[in-house]
């Protein structure tokens, strides 16, 4: 028996007919059925039974079927097996664009599993806002970006890989005057710092305020391009932000921010419309990136 020939008949028990199986193997009908011929004549005994709607297999092709998918099963995963140590005689690059508290959260949880999964791929890290990532996804200097989903004009030419869901906080230093405050009403007269696109602003201003029925103070909202610097203003000033909440520790008073807004985080590549190949994704994680 030939491996092709196994093939063939596995092809036609799930296809249902000679014609429905070439097409599916991309041959000829004669080829399939000159393979077919020379499998029953190598095991003796008949495996088909052809009638006006295709073919049905005899109980001999039934068993020898079965035994025909686990070789090619196992034929499958040797061809894998190989390929990873092909593979890791050629370093591959993965570039992937993470926003900052991917950076923080996710990646120090996730590169190591990555690593020893995968260690001929070299991994080529790009920290930023997701609006920078997104030209260069679509651009294809990007494989993929860990990121929120963001709105559908935004994510047009692309497409998300839903990883997890996560929780926003208002939040501040240890010892904020204003750290047992239980109404946003109470931090109208306080200084903020964000992290957002001019395109987020208005999405941010109504899950801080509008929807609480106050009116954004945009007087005392200041914004900072870099998730570093806006970190640094909130744990030396009394400046409050707006944060993934799985990524700061409860304030000095037992008792984290009440959580103000939910998101989803996703693994975004380019649509498969535009040709991107498919990229390696993280594993799920506990929490990914924020709106920042």
């Amino acid at each position: 028996m030939k491996v092709h020939q196994l093939r063939y008949l596995s092809v036609v028990a799930s296809e249902g007919s000679i014609r429905a199986a070439a097409r599916a193997l991309g041959v000829t009908q004669a080829t399939v059925t000159q393979g077919l011929r020379e499998l029953e004549a190598h095991a003796q005994v008949a495996l088909l039974t052809r009638h006006g709607g295709g073919v049905s297999l005899t109980p001999a092709g039934l068993d020898l079927v079965a035994h025909a998918q686990r070789v090619l099963s196992q034929l499958r995963q040797a061809e894998d097996t190989l390929a990873r140590h092909r593979d890791s005689a050629t370093p591959q690059r993965l570039s992937i664009g993470i926003t900052p508290w991917v950076a923080q959260t996710l990646m120090p949880r996730t590169v190591p599993v990555f690593r020893q999964s995968l260690p001929h791929v070299q991994l080529e890290m790009f920290d930023g806002l997701s609006a920078l990532a997104y030209p260069r996804l679509r651009e294809g200097s990007l494989d993929l970006m860990i990121g929120r989903i963001a709105s559908d004009t935004t994510m047009q030419g692309l497409q998300a890989l839903p990883l997890c869901s996560y929780e926003m906080t208002v939040t501040a230093r240890r010892g904020h005057p204003h750290e047992n405050a239980s109404s946003i009403i109470e931090l109208l007269e306080d200084d903020w710092i964000l992290n957002f696109t001019p395109g987020e602003q208005a999405t941010l201003m109504d899950n801080l305020f509008s929807q609480h029925g106050v009116a954004p103070p945009l007087h005392h909202v200041h914004l900072a391009h870099s998730a570093s610097l806006m970190l640094t203003m909130v744990q030396r000033t009394d400046m409050l932000t707006f944060a993934l909440g799985l990524w700061w520790k409860p304030m000095a008073s037992g008792t984290p921010w009440r959580p103000c807004s939910s998101r989803n985080a996703s693994a975004l590549t380019k649509s498969a419309f535009c040709g991107a190949p498919t990229k390696p994704q993280a594993p799920q994680p506990h929490a990914s990136s924020s709106y920042f």
